[in-house]
C-alpha cells in the first residue's frame, strides 16, 4: 500500500467493527455446514433432554442452536451485503472506465495501478465493476482483476 501514488483511494484501517465481523473470513459453505451442524446436534441435544430430563442436555441445546441462529444470521447478512467480494487489480495502468465499453470515458484520469484494493460488484464479461475504497464505482476489464479468497 505505501508503494501506490498518493491519489489512490486506501481502505479505512480496520478497527473493532472489523474485528465483530470475523464471519467474513469463513467461506459462506463452511459457515453453512456448521450450522447444519449446530442445528443437528441442537435438536439431538434436545431430544435427549426432554427424554432423560437432564438440565444438561438442554443446555446443551440452547448452546447449539444459539450457534445456528450466529451461522445462519451471518449468512443471511451476506446475502443482504449482495455478491460483492475483495479483489485486486494486478495488471498495471488498468483504465478505469464509466461504462462496460472500451469507447466509453475514463473514470479517472490516472490508470490503477497494479496493488489498487478494490471490491468486485458486477460482472460482464470482459468487464467487471468494482468499488474502489472512496466508494466510487468505476469499469474495468476483467483480465486486470484478481478477486481474494478469505483464508
Amino acid at each position: 500500500r505505501a508503494q501506490l501514488p498518493a491519489w489512490v483511494p486506501r481502505p479505512a484501517p480496520a478497527g473493532l467493527l472489523d474485528a465483530l465481523a470475523f464471519h467474513r473470513r469463513i467461506s459462506r459453505s463452511a459457515r453453512a455446514l456448521a450450522g447444519a451442524g449446530a442445528f443437528a446436534i441442537a435438536g439431538a441435544m434436545l431430544a435427549l433432554g426432554l427424554r432423560t430430563g437432564h438440565a444438561a442436555f438442554r443446555a446443551g441445546a440452547a448452546v447449539a442452536a444459539t450457534a445456528w441462529l450466529l451461522l445462519t444470521g451471518s449468512l443471511a447478512l451476506d446475502a443482504r451485503r449482495g455478491d460483492a467480494r475483495p479483489a485486486v487489480v494486478t495488471l498495471d495502468e488498468t483504465l478505469a472506465r464509466a461504462a462496460d465499453s472500451s469507447l466509453a470515458p475514463r473514470a479517472l484520469p490516472e490508470p490503477l495501478p497494479a496493488g489498487t484494493e478494490v471490491t468486485l460488484l458486477e460482472d460482464r464479461s470482459p468487464w467487471v465493476r468494482v468499488r474502489l475504497a472512496n466508494g466510487r464505482e468505476v469499469w474495468v476489464a476483467a483480465s486486470g482483476v484478481t478477486p481474494v479468497e478469505p483464508l
